[in-house]
């Protein structure tokens, strides 16, 4: 009886989780106006295919699916944090730190930055071979991430 207990209070702590942080699909129109800005600019050629909308506990973030392939992630705000084009080069692209587009054409001038994360510490770049680097906020190079 016991572990049928434990394993009730444990089901319901799981759907309580569950229930807390949602996804719901929307409208582009819902979402920050700091999100469709970033989109006009840097991806006018592109219309969205779907937006998430992600509520958790804490925080709300968003998640847009383009027509030419690109992903973008957004935070409550509409401020990007992460951006993926499998079709576009993010390399020259002003959203990105400009000490950070001249390490990747300095260092990599054969390759393409076709992804971008950027979180509370540093950002990561990825290129189109492969490659993953670190930078601080400031946009200084920390290392290659193997």
């Amino acid at each position: 009886m016991k572990i049928l207990s434990k394993f009730a209070l444990a089901l319901m702590m799981l759907i309580g989780v569950q229930a807390a942080a949602q996804e719901t699909v929307i409208d582009q129109s819902q979402l920050p106006a700091n999100a469709k800005n970033f989109m006009t600019k840097y991806f006018s050629d592109a219309t969205v295919s779907q937006a998430v909308k992600d509520k958790g506990m804490v925080k709300t973030e968003y998640e847009v699916r383009l027509s030419d392939g690109s992903k973008l992630e957004f935070d409550g705000d509409g401020n990007w944090k992460e951006v993926e084009s499998k079709t576009k080069s993010l390399s020259e692209m002003a959203f990105i730190l400009q000490s950070i587009r001249d390490y990747a054409a300095k260092n990599f001038s054969a390759h393409q930055i076709r992804k971008i994360e950027k979180n509370s510490r540093k950002y990561e770049v990825k290129l189109t071979n492969g490659v993953e680097l670190e930078f601080d906020l400031n946009g200084n190079f920390l290392r290659i991430d193997d």
